[in-house]
């Protein structure tokens, strides 16, 4: 008898063991999937938004903006510059302008509505790339514009 009751706890006990693993690979997946998700729907807002920047400009020779603003750099880590390459920078500074959304007929976005002072979109007029001046943050990443990271994770 004593010796079934061992064997009984020993089962017990890697049954518990193999419930945990599964459910820590249960919950890193899902944490992936919820960090790709999340990334995928930035991807696609800002894609979206620069289809219609890009038509509104080809349809008026102009983009449909708002206020100048400038992008002081050095509040920016430098690991994510390279997202800012192809705009004149001078003393660390960017000139942008606010994206009027309401001539591009943006219905609805998630981010860029004013929210916060930064939560808002803003184009390039030398590059005519879209930037979202607050950044999208995603793991270990800050997002400002679209880059080939995001491009692929919307198949393009």
């Amino acid at each position: 008898m004593k010796h079934k009751k061992g064997i009984s706890l020993m089962v017990l006990g890697i049954t518990i063991v193999v419930m945990i693993i599964l459910a820590s690979t249960m919950v890193v997946s899902c944490q992936n999937m919820i960090t790709d998700t999340l990334k995928q729907d930035f991807a696609s807002e800002i894609y979206s938004l620069q289809k219609l920047v890009d038509t509104y400009y080809y349809l008026n020779q102009e983009y449909p903006i708002l206020a100048s603003i400038q992008i002081d750099l050095s509040e920016i880590d430098p690991i994510w510059w390279s997202q800012f390459e192809g705009e004149d920078i001078i003393s660390q500074k960017i000139e942008l302008y606010q994206i009027d959304l309401e001539k591009c007929d943006v219905e609805q976005l998630k981010r860029g509505v004013g929210k916060t002072s930064k939560d808002y979109y803003a184009v390039s007029q030398k590059t005519g790339k879209i930037y979202y001046i607050q950044g999208f943050q995603s793991e270990n990443a800050i997002y400002y514009t679209l880059t080939p990271e995001l491009k692929s994770v919307i198949g393009i």
